[in-house]
């Protein structure tokens, strides 16, 4: 499976979408989710122009007054809907996910600048948590920080930093490390209030993780990928060639990287 999510700016310019596009190409992308979109309807045609001719479902907050809206699009061969819900500041679609055939929900975030309504926020989320009882994914723009560092020239815990841990310990969810310090930059201002949660239980089924940013354009804010490879259950086959054993040192070396003694037995001729 692999995701990401990006604070567009904007969905409705041609390089918008082209950006999108881009990203969806390069990362062969399973879902994406977009934030900050502006826009009053995502029509068919704008999917299309992001996704092209592939078969993909979606679902969207409307932007008020030019502001906000949320765009969350998934390939349908990669996760089923079955059920959905919004609010003005978050979208949550829940479904199966069928490379794991594991029920899911993903929630995209697009939290307000104000402390106050950000609060509305947090208790939301955490009564959704509740009433889901599947593993989940978190993701999008918090327009808060978990500490000081994540904020250039900041020194100081703030009340919004410390109600952003609390709200993180009791959604009980991952904290995805994205290799970089900030994921948003202006001028001399750079922040992390983007970020991807998830949880344990997908974790489980998904040992091998990798989140990471792709290049800004367009937009101040970079884009966050994440790329999840279920591990098989099954012994991978071991494929030598026979002028391999000609080697002296063949032996030796194979024996050093699986850390035990390799005493290969061959059949006696009679």
């Amino acid at each position: 499976m692999k995701f990401a999510t990006w604070n567009v700016r904007g969905f409705g310019t041609v390089n918008k979408k082209s950006m999108v596009r881009n990203i969806i190409r390069e990362e062969g992308l399973d879902i994406i989710g977009l934030t900050e979109t502006k826009h009053q309807e995502i029509t068919r045609w704008d999917m299309k122009k992001c996704w092209g001719n592939q078969e993909v479902d979606w679902m969207h907050v409307t932007a008020r007054q030019g502001s906000g809206g949320l765009v969350i699009s998934w390939k349908q061969a990669a996760f089923t809907l079955s059920n959905s819900i919004a609010m003005s500041r978050w979208v949550c679609v829940i479904g199966m996910v069928q490379e794991i055939q594991t029920p899911c929900a993903f929630c995209l975030v697009y939290a307000p600048s104000n402390h106050q309504e950000r609060l509305v926020v947090w208790d939301q989320l955490r009564a959704i948590k509740v009433g889901f009882g599947v593993p989940w994914i978190v993701m999008g723009d918090f327009n808060e920080v978990l500490d000081p560092n994540e904020r250039k020239g900041a020194t100081l815990m703030t009340e919004g930093m410390r109600e952003l841990q609390s709200l993180f310990f009791d959604l009980q969810l991952a904290n995805m490390d994205i290799g970089q310090q900030y994921t948003w930059l202006r001028t001399n201002a750079a922040s992390r209030i983007y970020r991807v949660l998830m949880d344990q239980e997908l974790l489980l089924k998904y040992p091998v993780v990798r989140a990471y940013c792709k290049g800004r354009a367009f937009s101040d804010h970079f884009p966050i990928v994440i790329s999840s490879t279920q591990v098989r259950s099954e012994p991978l086959p071991f494929r030598a060639l026979d002028v391999w054993l000609e080697e002296p040192s063949f032996f030796k070396i194979v024996s050093s990287r699986m850390g035990a003694i390799f005493r290969p037995t061959f059949g006696k001729k009679t």
